[in-house]
């Protein structure tokens, strides 16, 4: 069962997000989404979302993109979530269960488990809507602890991603090897 939550001015994150059903939000221009944690079975949906991403799109989130993300990729993004350490969640059409439109993860990187990377992607015909918020907070609200630094790359003309950083709190700064670092005030 889903819970259901009205547009809002600021969209809250619904509280049972976390349970395996989601929840079902209502955007801000009225479109709703069942927003629910990435799960095993997600892997075709989140390759055909990244299909539908234009080229500036696959730039600006992921750098120098492949033109599809193959099965090695797509095992980490999907497979890995366990949601201790790499935590995930997705923005389906609520008439189309399988069409995603949108994805947020963060994650401990293993070699450094103070260090956390978060990514955030959503469809264009979605940004704008509140949805790349409501992933956000739902991440930050449930990010590994006890870590407290968020490193991650973003192109710098990125600013709709760059703001969304502020979630987490901290001031972002570049780090001497181009990664955005954000030390997260608990």
């Amino acid at each position: 069962m889903t819970d259901e939550y009205p547009a809002h001015r600021a969209v809250p994150v619904p509280a049972s997000a976390s349970a395996a059903d989601g929840a079902i939000v209502t955007l801000r221009d009225g479109r709703r989404v069942l927003i629910r944690p990435v799960r095993g079975g997600d892997g075709a949906a989140l390759a055909a979302a990244f299909q539908r991403l234009s080229p500036e799109s696959q730039r600006q989130r992921f750098g120098s993109a492949p033109h599809a993300l193959g099965l090695r990729i797509l095992r980490q993004l999907v497979d890995e979530v366990d949601g201790v350490d790499h935590v995930a969640f997705a923005a389906f059409l609520t008439d189309d269960p399988d069409y995603l439109v949108g994805v947020g993860r963060i994650l401990r990187y293993p070699t450094e488990p103070d260090t956390l990377d978060v990514g955030i992607t959503v469809a264009e015909d979605y940004r704008g809507t509140g949805l790349g918020r409501i992933l956000g907070e739902l991440l930050a609200a449930h990010r590994p602890r006890p870590a407290r630094i968020i490193r991650t790359q973003i192109a710098a003309s990125n600013k709709p991603a760059m703001a969304l950083l502020a979630i987490f709190g901290g001031s972002p700064r570049q780090s001497g090897d181009g990664d955005l670092v954000i030390e997260v005030n608990d």
